[in-house]
């Protein structure tokens, strides 16, 4: 899919068609992350860091380096503004975006693969017929259950997964920097 082709989809189809305070989820994709602002990068030009400065009312030395003036950029710690989520604030919607690289976290992903294997199974004459006709089915397969299903696998078993990794990781941490302590106070 390509932004235009996404962003129609999402403008006149989506956010026309929720309910009222929903919070749309999307992952990655470099289609549904279009920037509409860009922030400027190490490798961005001086003319345009410069450029970017202005607009914010920043001012600045224009003798200054590229290295200077993009330290002042990151110091400003600022994010990119997508085109997603300028739409969806105008509809009263919240966006959230999926972490980079955890496809796991994406329930789509798990009712898609329920799509997949239906199709893969009740495809007999493997045709692209066949296979068009056998995924429509596995759609509509795909009730309210179903998608309550993947939400609880999601939550009961990936995030919770997490929650208990990430506090391992502090307990650990936590150590860590309690014995780094006892040990630089003993040597001192």
């Amino acid at each position: 899919m390509n932004i235009e082709h996404f962003m129609e989809w999402f403008m006149n189809r989506l956010l026309p068609n929720c309910p009222p305070r929903s919070v749309i989820v999307l992952d990655n994709a470099k289609y549904q992350n279009s920037v509409f602002e860009k922030i400027p990068t190490k490798s961005s030009t001086k003319k345009f860091m410069m450029e970017w400065r202005t607009k914010r009312g920043v001012v600045y030395d224009s003798r200054s380096l590229k290295a200077e003036l993009f330290l002042t950029v990151k110091a400003q710690n600022a994010k990119p503004t997508y085109l997603t989520d300028i739409k969806a604030a105008e509809f009263g919607f919240d966006l959230i975006r999926l972490p980079v690289g955890h496809c796991e976290l994406n329930l789509i992903e798990l009712v898609w693969a329920q799509v997949k294997g239906y199709a893969a199974r009740n495809n007999k004459d493997c045709t692209m017929a066949g296979i068009e006709v056998c995924a429509r089915e596995g759609i509509e397969n795909v009730d309210s259950d179903r998608w309550a299903s993947c939400v609880r696998h999601v939550i009961t078993k990936v995030e919770n997964h997490y929650r208990e990794f990430d506090g391992l990781v502090e307990e650990a941490v936590e150590e860590l920097v309690i014995r780094t302590k006892i040990q630089t106070v003993r040597t001192v």
